[in-house]
């Protein structure tokens, strides 16, 4: 990421401005338990329920998994203040490809199949 010449802040992405005038987004929001298992968990309008000793005058509350379970550049290394994504880009590949073995597995259990 050498060619890195500005860098414009979102809510949940930065995008990344190369020198070719190229856009790259780079997740900001590092998931340390992956959304597409917090999805599996959720109400049928999108929300899970949680609870967090943190604030105990909330009580239990609801949110997206977009917004739950997260921190702000968690697996974000910096290198001679270059940052470096690799490790987020990396986990967000093998979560896909978990997701899509995870999935088979749920269809034939609910299919009532024993075997994937």
């Amino acid at each position: 990421m050498a060619d890195i010449s500005r860098r414009v802040e979102n809510q949940s992405v930065m995008v990344t401005m190369t020198k070719k005038g190229r856009r790259v987004s780079t997740p900001k929001r590092h998931h340390f338990v992956p959304q597409m298992l917090l999805r599996r968990f959720c109400d049928n309008g999108g929300r899970l329920w949680y609870y967090t000793k943190k604030a105990p005058h909330i009580g239990v509350a609801s949110g997206t998994p977009e917004t739950l379970f997260y921190q702000t550049n968690f697996y974000t290394l910096n290198e001679g203040g270059v940052r470096d994504f690799s490790l987020e880009s990396y986990f967000s590949q093998l979560e896909s490809e978990a997701n899509t073995v995870i999935e088979k597995i749920c269809a034939a259990a609910r299919a009532g199949k024993g075997r994937v």
